[in-house]
């Protein structure tokens, strides 16, 4: 943990600042957190920087997050590591990613809200919400983690060519962006308590099967391109390794996947 985060077991709603407009909330707690070690103070895990709009938001492999001013949740969180080493990392983006896939649950009436590898959230096959957590490293140690989540939440009009949705497009009426953002903040909560009692016990099975419960195309035909080829790949999909890879079967052979190798194009049968 370091001297950069410390424990916070009261409610992490009620820690936090919000801004009108700022470039990048990742960023800019990054850089808060830097600026307090300075002075030897911490941060409290679950401080939250939160704004209306960001003039230079991303998401993974720099895509840019489009996001209506003070139409959408846009937060960024302060966690610790639960106790994970660097390579496991992804156990913490799996527990992430059901903490937002069960807020936006609790708003819609659908079955199908999944989440689709590595970091977006999707109902009915669109993209209602993305997360990108960046790790600060000291030696071989994470000295903490910062957690971007873009939750869809009044936006009702997207970019052409985007696939994406919102919590009041599915609802037909708008919801009041501190009430998602208190849901979700008391998910994350309980979320990252419960990973770190399950690495603490070193079982951290039952995450895993619950991820594949509600992993897009668990068990389907998709095509992806490799970034490192510009080739279009047909695959399987197995399932997901604690360390973050894809595990695709072609062939009868199973293939192996970093994060930064694949991206999904779309599913068997679609153009």
């Amino acid at each position: 943990m370091g001297r950069y985060v410390k424990e916070n077991t009261e409610d992490w709603t009620k820690v936090g600042a919000k801004v009108v407009q700022i470039e990048s909330t990742n960023n800019s707690l990054r850089e808060q957190v830097q600026a307090f070690a300075k002075t030897g103070q911490v941060l409290p895990e679950g401080y939250s920087l939160r704004t209306d709009f960001q003039t230079a938001g991303k998401g993974r492999l720099g895509r840019v997050w489009d996001a209506q001013p003070g139409k959408n949740l846009l937060i960024s969180y302060l966690l610790t590591s639960a106790g994970l080493r660097p390579d496991q990392l992804f156990l913490l983006l799996q527990s992430v990613a059901l903490a937002v896939r069960d807020t936006v649950q609790g708003y819609v009436d659908r079955k199908d809200v999944e989440v689709k590898w590595p970091n977006d959230i999707l109902v009915e096959d669109k993209k209602i919400a993305g997360i990108l957590i960046e790790s600060v490293l000291t030696g071989d140690q994470v000295s903490y983690v910062v957690v971007g989540i873009g939750l869809n939440v009044n936006q009702l009009e997207f970019e052409t060519g985007t696939t994406a949705t919102s919590i009041a497009a599915l609802n037909k009426r708008m919801f009041d962006l501190r009430d998602v953002m208190i849901a979700l903040t008391r998910k994350l909560q309980s979320a990252q308590l419960h990973l770190k009692q399950i690495v603490r016990l070193g079982d951290v099975y039952a995450l895993q099967q619950r991820y594949h419960t509600h992993l897009f195309g668990f068990g389907q035909w998709l095509h992806f391109l490799e970034l490192k080829t510009n080739k279009e790949r047909l695959g399987k999909l197995l399932g997901v390794l604690q360390t973050g890879e894809l595990r695709l079967e072609q062939e009868g052979v199973e293939y192996r996947f970093s994060l930064d190798e694949l991206k999904f194009l779309r599913k068997f049968g679609e153009k």
